[in-house]
This record gives structure tokens, sequence and C-alpha cells, in this order.
């Protein structure tokens, strides 16, 4: 797929995922009611976990790793570090009950960030994020 389809999925993504399940019109109470009967001690737990882990890649300079090592090591850790962000986001709803809103929002965008710089990468980001400003109002 161009870089333009994939985007396009990576918007149109975004809002059926929030529309399944983070609405009524989906299973929205559902998955409510399921997140929020998860302790309560999990979701910090998770945040203090990720921040840990990006402390100590920032301590050892993953960034600046070479070859299999960035491979086999810093990638994933990164990985690691986002997905326990991502699952704190949602499992902080009983104390934050807008908090899966929140990572519908951002995750796409975030996801369209990371498009651009990999399907698009000479598109300069204030003409992408204009013209993807004028996409969205219409």
């Amino acid at each position: 797929l161009g870089g333009h389809a994939l985007l396009l999925l990576a918007l149109l993504s975004g809002s059926a995922v929030g529309l399944l399940f983070f609405s009524l019109l989906g299973y929205g109470v559902e998955v409510y009611r399921a997140l929020a009967s998860v302790d309560w001690w999990l979701a910090p737990s998770l945040v203090v976990g990720a921040l840990l882990l990006l402390v100590a890649l920032y301590a050892l300079d993953a960034r600046y790793w070479k070859g299999a090592g960035r491979i086999a090591a810093y990638f994933p850790l990164l990985a690691a570090a986002a997905g326990s962000l991502g699952a704190a986001c949602l499992l902080g709803t009983k104390q934050y009950p807008y908090a899966p809103l929140l990572c519908v929002f951002l995750v796409p965008t975030l996801g369209v960030w990371l498009l651009r710089r990999a399907a698009l990468p000479a598109v300069p980001p204030r003409a992408f994020f204009v013209a993807l400003s004028a996409q969205l109002l219409l």
C-alpha cells in the first residue's frame, strides 16, 4: 500500500476502535466494567515500570546502539515500555474514567506521526500536518 492509503487506514482504524470498544454503539459498557474491575495498583505499577525502563535505556545510551543489539534489545524494550504505558492508560479506568478515550485519541495521532516518518519521509512535517488538518476538518 502507498503512504497515503496507510495514512487513511491509520485514521479510520483509530475511529473504528474507539466506536467499537469505547462507545455505547459498540461494547463500551462491557469494556468499561472489565477495565474498572482491575485492582487499583496495577496501572501505577505499569507506569513506574515503563518509566524505569525508559530511564535505563537513556542511561545506557540505547538510542545510539548499532547492529544486532539495537534490533534485539532496544526496539523490543522500547515497545514493552510503550505497551506498558498503553495498558496503564486503559487499566486506570476506575480512577480516570476518560483514560481509554484519551488512548483512542492519542494512539492514532502517534500512528499518523510514525507513518509520516516511515512512509512519507520526503514530505516536510509542516506541509504534512497542514494538509492533514485540512482533511480532518472536511
